[in-house]
């Protein structure tokens, strides 16, 4: 075997070192912009629904929806967190997003 020819398995190994980087960064990069759009809509919702007025009788169920909205934007920003340059050097820790509950319940 002549060891100046390019051999396909390491060829493909590679290419695969090379555009592994890009690769990652688009996927990541399309994966925050679907946080993000989820985010402004999230946003958005909780706006809407601490517009309605307190003595709207009709549309005052609709506020019941406000604490798992926030809890779903606390999620998506920890998500958001993780996946971006700020979060690139946490590994393998548990994080806890539930708003200080924990605290609250390690107090009474």
């Amino acid at each position: 075997m002549d060891p100046s020819a390019a051999d396909p398995v390491q060829l493909s190994q590679v290419i695969a070192h090379a555009t592994a980087p890009s690769f990652l960064l688009g996927a990541v990069s399309g994966f925050v912009a679907v946080l993000m759009g989820r985010m402004n809509g999230i946003i958005d919702r909780i706006r809407n629904l601490n517009a309605i007025a307190d003595d709207d009788a009709a549309r005052a169920p609709l506020k019941l929806d406000l604490p798992r909205l926030k809890a779903r934007a606390k999620l998506v920003n920890m998500a958001i967190f993780l996946a971006s340059p700020a979060g690139d050097y946490i590994t393998g820790a548990t994080m806890v997003v539930d708003g200080g509950e924990w605290l609250k319940k390690g107090m009474e």
